[in-house]
């Protein structure tokens, strides 16, 4: 995405400052909290150095003639590093020299940053050079003037709308290989997939893509997107190419396999569809009066989708030819095909050097070079292939918030990454009859300003635009009720551009529309027909956390000295989590702000465009952003408050939880220590909240009532949410009331209670009806006109402070009122059998 389009228009600069001067973010240390166990239990790691392992070129090359994270090179510059230094030759010029004086990267400005000790990576494209540090952090500089950019200037921060430093995470730091391309000037236009150019604006990109450890998967990021890797693109044949090595320049990626076989595609996240704010996109061919050396064709649509995987024409090998893995790619013009490919390797006759073509040509040529590829280089020949990254899901159909009942619906061949092509079908079912039609649909993913790690993978949703392909036969159908049907859905929006919106992970798919009336229908699909919410989906993620084996001790094993290291590791594994945990809720806390803010100011910003008729101008650009502005922001904000809303109800009660767990783990690691010959796991240790709650004689429900206003109740356990300490209170005597009782603090409690009753060797009854349990109470929710509405009001009662307190026979729950400091709502009793009738027939 490009930080802005056409920068030199004041009107859009007061646009874009309105917008990043109102979205304030937390500190680094907060935005790179892990999201994926891997991430838990990996101890930090520097970054290895690719000297001498990718010195294609030779240990002291005289000269550059393909790439590697090593050796690279631009317009009229070459690099190189050597003992973690970066040294230049300047074209035409003999010898090398360390670059701008020092070889490492370092701010002019005193103070701005800290100078690396060590650069371990390096990657150049038009007239940016990359360079990863020691401990993975990212720097670049410039060596040709752009606006607002100095040359020879080194920069550590990164991305839109907050420059942040960008760091190889754990979905990238053991990537296959890495590479960037800039799309600006030299090459000038982008030509779109129905031949039309596109001029590239004022400011271009960055991007940089980086191939998956399994070599099917293409993480990215660029200037103007957050810092993070939350991106990707689908690799060629469906995502289950395997590519051995990854090259890139102008955002035309080049992937090689072990077999030979290579691919070509030029996509970025502005050729993608994904930045409907500042570019204009259509799905239908469309004349173009502009060609690429006009600057107005920036402002032309540019066709979607972008251009497919080119599978390149093989290298033709006999004698001695052998290729490597070392490709590289690069710009030599303007436009989509002027760019050289090359691929090292040795010519029939044993010569060492690289094939070479321009990405239009059929035909490969070899040209000698003094080149060193070592025999674990080579390409083995062996063709891999891996599972298509693709999902199929199916559902159910809501229309004006019903269930329709003699509909179904699913989705095919669907990717999670930033933009993919899929399959939606329908299928009806009524009165003897069934008739299914299916229609193309093409997703692109929504920009966001949050940072993320991997959304649609770790317990967070991806968000898309969509757009339907369904001309007029698609919708002639044998039966008219279901021609009817598909004709409110599809019949006025064939082609049109992001005409619906979806939500998806690599669990379920909800796309949603609008009727030409302004009713929402949604077609909600999951994973093998199971639908779930994707609040479920963050919980089943988080669970599996909590639960993996990595984190956990066998509770009924005798532990021994020799165990020592592996109870360090768990127990170190485990804070980690706590960390990881406590370190979302306080980032989310402090963006929870910003986030409504930003929404609040687009609002205002949207609102004066309306006003004004801005919105009406499209010079400079004014309509193209406030036409899906709104969405993109709002669905931003809303996206957001979901996760915030779900993290602040889990997981302070899973990092209670994880303290118990930490606590019951040291005291085994402090026996062993201590010169016990065995310890074992705590008897008092339990995975849930119910089993703490269960171990202190809590029942499972509780028939009781409310004395102050004379009602029955009933309370329970709420079993089906095994990391909430919480109870769901019911009323017994109708009205459908119901109140989410949530208690902290529970398991530390209950644990004490155990340890001591044990101790003192008596029943924990005894020992409860001299040392209650007295814990907090919040009230989370509340549903029905009951007498807890009438007490306290619906909102009241959930600002109010509570009380629980459990003697081990009966149990009370009281919560502060003004006119009843402590009023009872509820007090544990046997309902009478009325009650119970109703609570049966509910």
């Amino acid at each position: 995405m490009r930080k802005c389009g056409c920068g030199r228009f004041s009107a859009l600069f007061l646009f874009l400052a309105l917008l990043c001067g109102c979205a304030s973010a937390p500190s680094d240390d907060l935005l790179y909290y892990k999201s994926v166990s891997a991430e838990w239990y990996a101890p930090d790691r520097e970054l290895p150095s690719s000297e001498p392992r990718d010195n294609v070129n030779g240990d002291d090359p005289d000269d550059v003639y393909v790439k590697s994270l090593s050796q690279t090179f631009l317009k009229g510059y070459r690099f190189v590093l050597k003992n973690g230094k970066i040294w230049c030759a300047k074209e035409g010029k003999d010898g090398w020299e360390l670059f701008l004086g020092t070889g490492l990267p370092f701010a002019r400005k005193k103070g701005a940053f800290d100078s690396p000790s060590s650069i371990s990576e390096i990657f150049a494209d038009g007239d940016c050079l990359f360079a990863f540090d020691d401990r993975g952090r990212m720097y670049y500089v410039y060596t040709q003037k752009l606006p607002d950019e100095k040359i020879w200037d080194w920069r550590n921060v990164f991305g839109w709308p907050d420059k942040r430093v960008l760091r190889q995470n754990g979905l990238v730091r053991n990537k296959r290989g890495w590479a960037m391309g800039v799309r600006r000037k030299d090459i000038l236009w982008y030509e779109d997939r129905f031949a039309n150019q596109h001029h590239y604006g004022t400011m271009g990109l960055a991007t940089l893509y980086f191939l998956s450890e399994d070599g099917q998967t293409i993480f990215f990021t660029d200037s103007g997107m957050p810092v993070d890797f939350s991106n990707r693109i689908q690799g060629p044949e469906h995502g289950s190419f395997v590519a051995r090595s990854i090259g890139c320049s102008g955002s035309t990626i080049f992937l090689i396999a072990d077999d030979g076989t290579m691919y070509t595609r030029l996509i970025d996240f502005d050729t993608m569809g994904c930045d409907p704010m500042f570019f204009k996109y259509t799905y239908r061919k469309l004349p173009q009066k502009w060609t690429g050396k006009d600057y107005l064709s920036n402002y032309s649509p540019w066709a979607l989708p972008a251009e497919d995987w080119k599978r390149e024409p093989a290298i033709p090998l006999f004698g001695k030819a052998r290729l490597s893995r070392f490709i590289s790619i690069h710009q030599n013009g303007q436009g989509n095909f002027a760019r050289e490919l090359r691929v090292a390797g040795i010519d029939p006759y044993g010569n060492e050097g690289y094939y070479f073509k321009q990405i239009s040509s059929d035909e490969w040529q070899f040209r000698r070079a003094p080149l060193s590829i070592r025999e674990g280089d080579f390409l083995s020949g062996k063709t891999e292939r891996g599972m298509p990254t693709e999902f199929d899901f199916s559902g159910i159909f809501f229309d004006g918030g019903k269930t329709d009942e003699t509909v179904s619906c699913s989705v095919s061949g669907f990717d999670i990454a930033s933009e993919g092509e899929s399959t939606l079908t329908f299928t009806m079912e009524r009165d003897g009859w069934k008739e299914t039609a299916s229609f193309t649909v093409y997703t692109v993913e929504m920009w966001t300003y949050m940072v993320r790690y991997n959304p649609g993978f770790d317990g967070t949703p991806k968000q898309f635009f969509c757009t339907v392909v369904s001309p007029p036969e698609t919708l002639e159908t044998e039966h008219e009720e279901f021609g009817n049907f598909l004709k409110g859905l599809f019949g006025s929006i064939d082609r049109k551009v992001f005409a619906l919106s979806c939500e998806a992970s690599s669990e379920y798919a909800y796309i949603a529309g609008k009727r030409a009336d302004g009713s929402e229908w949604y077609a909600v699909m999951g994973a093998g027909g199971n639908v779930i919410h994707p609040s479920e989906f963050a919980v089943q993620s988080i669970a599996g956390f909590y639960r993996d084996e990595g984190i956990l001790l066998d509770p009924a094993k005798e532990f021994s000295a020799a165990d020592i290291p592996e109870i360090e590791r768990k127990i170190d594994s485990n804070k980690k989590f706590i960390s990881y945990m406590k370190g979302e809720l306080e980032s989310y806390e402090i963006r929870k702000e910003s986030t409504n803010r930003f929404y609040r100011t687009y609002s205002v910003v949207d609102f004066i465009t309306t006003i004004t008729l801005l919105n009406k101008i499209d010079f400079p650009k004014i309509k193209t952003m406030t036409s899906f502005g709104d969405r993109l922001v709002g669905t931003n904000a809303e996206n957001f408050r979901n996760m915030y809303e779900y993290r602040s109800a889990n997981y302070p009660s899973l990092i209670e939880l994880t303290e118990r767990r930490v606590e019951n783990y040291e005291a085994v690691l402090n026996a062993l220590r201590g010169g016990a010959k065995s310890a074992k796991c705590g008897a008092f240790l339990m995975d849930s909240f119910p089993q703490y709650f269960s171990a202190a004689g809590i029942p499972s429900f509780l028939d009781g009532i409310s004395p102050s206003v004379s009602q029955t109740a009933v309370l329970k356990i709420l079993g089906d949410e095994p990391f909430l300490s919480a109870f769901m209170l019911e009323s017994c005597s109708g009205g459908n009331e119901r109140a989410v009782v949530s208690v902290s603090g529970s398991s530390y409690a209950i644990r004490s209670a155990l340890s001591a009753s044990t101790s003192l060797g008596v029943p924990l009854s005894d020992y409860l009806s001299e040392h209650p349990i007295e814990l907090d109470a919040h009230f989370l929710a509340v549903e029905g006109g009951g007498f807890l509405r009438k007490t306290f009001g619906v909102k009241s009662l959930q600002q109010k402070k509570g009380k629980f307190v459990w003697d081990g026979t009966a149990l009370r729950i009281t919560a502060e009122n003004s006119v009843f400091p402590d009023n009872v709502i509820f007090e544990s009793a046997r309902c009478p059998d009325s009650a119970k009738k109703v609570r049966s027939q509910k």
